[in-house]
């Protein structure tokens, strides 16, 4: 599970750090991830030697941030606001959700579409780093 921590880790970081995606490169990392998740939990089934289903979340959490990704990389604007409202992307911090929406659609997109959802990442992430800091200092 450390291994698979590791390299799911890395890569949900890897993609989180992405300034722009385009519509290709958006379909083709929603693709490899498509592929990748299962075989991460088939693998982690196969060293457990029995089927993990929802508990590999729980021994791997990259792997659930990764599959929110994987679905906001294959979603409309419009679901990514209705699922965030309902609570169904809380696998990731705010601050990664709003670099991701940020990567993926225009700010005027984003503002003419789902402008409380950003207003709400965007104080949700400042707060963050604004705990980050105190805790620092």
């Amino acid at each position: 599970a450390r291994m698979a921590e590791a390299i799911m880790g890395a890569l949900y970081h890897k993609l989180i750090e992405l300034r722009h995606i385009s519509e290709r490169d958006s379909r083709a990392l929603h693709r490899l991830l498509s592929y990748l998740l299962p075989a991460c939990e088939e693998l982690l089934s196969a060293s457990a030697r029995a089927p993990l289903g929802p508990r590999a979340e729980h021994l791997v959490p990259s792997l659930r941030r990764c599959r929110q990704v994987a679905w906001i990389l294959d979603a409309r604007l419009a679901q990514v606001v209705d699922r965030h409202t309902a609570g169904g992307l809380d696998g990731l911090p705010p601050r990664h959700l709003l670099l991701l929406t940020r990567a993926l659609w225009t700010e005027e997109a984003l503002l003419a579409n789902a402008r409380s959802m950003h207003a709400q990442l965007v104080a949700e992430a400042s707060a963050g780093d604004a705990r980050v800091s105190l805790r620092r200092g």
